[in-house]
């Protein structure tokens, strides 16, 4: 049955293409954007491959204290941080390639396209990224510790924000490109497939806009506080959550193409690539796909 929320949005509303239940709330997600395989973890330890369908491709168990979760576009490989401080690469069935212990709190993870390189940001302002052998490329160090990162597909390279004060872009050896001090706290961070937007959910700011420079280009303003954003491969279309669980489907210039007002608090939102629709994750354990007409099957 699809859910009233979905029905009794303002705009083109999408279709119900599946959905599901986890066993336990839902503590962190992924998507993989070439395979269409959404990842999901609950607070039980447990991991989930969901493919196109909607169908559990895999599932793995027993990650105690599950926090983050992040795959590669291409599906080869995942990694996932439980305990606050360990890490495990997974393959694509979700069995474990080798994890490893850190010295202190991790923040995030992230991986390139393909898989090759992991980078693990640490509350002690440390940032590493390791090869897929699990082999150190290179260590640095920001003046704030990186909540969010991702890796350019365009570029060896990776784009970091802090929860306030700092976006920068380093290459995978090192070396810092660039950075700019942001003046509102961050919520959440997303990077168009082609690097050209790099997007800020900016809590009373709306999402901001910054190019692959680092130069502010501009806003998004809904009503609501933006905690959570994805993009098209081409920013064609944004999703966003808000802390007062609004779900807006936006058009690259920040139109209202559809929006609602959900029963419940959104914890993971992705956007199909190339615009078909989107992924939402509710913290009580419901994931739905949200379609519309041109991807409905």
């Amino acid at each position: 049955m699809t859910p009233e929320w979905i029905q009794s949005g303002s705009g083109t509303a999408p279709a119900l293409a599946w959905s599901m239940r986890t066993e336990g709330e839902i503590v962190g997600t992924a998507y993989a954007r070439e395979p269409g395989v959404t990842y999901v973890g609950d607070e039980t330890g447990s991991i989930y491959a969901l493919d196109r369908r909607g169908d559990i491709a895999a599932v793995t168990r027993g990650f105690r204290d599950l926090s983050h979760i992040t795959w590669a576009d291409d599906g080869s490989s995942g990694a996932i941080v439980s305990q606050g401080d360990h890490v495990a690469r997974l393959d694509v069935k979700l069995k474990s390639q080798w994890s490893a212990d850190l010295p202190g709190q991790v923040l995030s993870v992230a991986l390139d396209p393909y898989g090759h390189h992991l980078a693990i940001g640490m509350a002690t302002r440390k940032t590493f990224i390791l090869n897929w052998r699990n082999k150190r490329v290179c260590e640095l160090e920001t003046i704030r510790p990186l909540s969010y990162i991702r890796f350019s597909a365009t570029e060896q390279q990776i784009i970091g924000a802090a929860d306030q004060g700092h976006l920068c872009c380093h290459e995978l050896k090192g070396e810092e490109i660039w950075k700019e001090q942001i003046f509102s706290n961050v919520g959440d961070m997303r990077i168009t497939g082609d690097a050209r937007r790099i997007l800020l959910a900016s809590f009373n700011h709306g999402v901001q806009m910054y190019d692959s420079e680092g130069s502010h280009r501009g806003s998004y303003m809904v009503e609501g506080t933006p905690k959570l954003i994805d993009s098209t491969f081409v920013s064609e279309s944004v999703a966003v959550a808000t802390i007062e669980n609004h779900l807006y489907w936006l058009d690259s210039d920040g139109e209202m193409k559809w929006a609602t007002e959900t029963d419940d608090e959104v914890v993971g939102l992705h956007c199909e690539p190339l615009g078909g629709g989107m992924i939402v994750a509710m913290k009580s354990g419901w994931i739905y796909r949200l379609a519309w007409e041109s991807a409905r099957t």
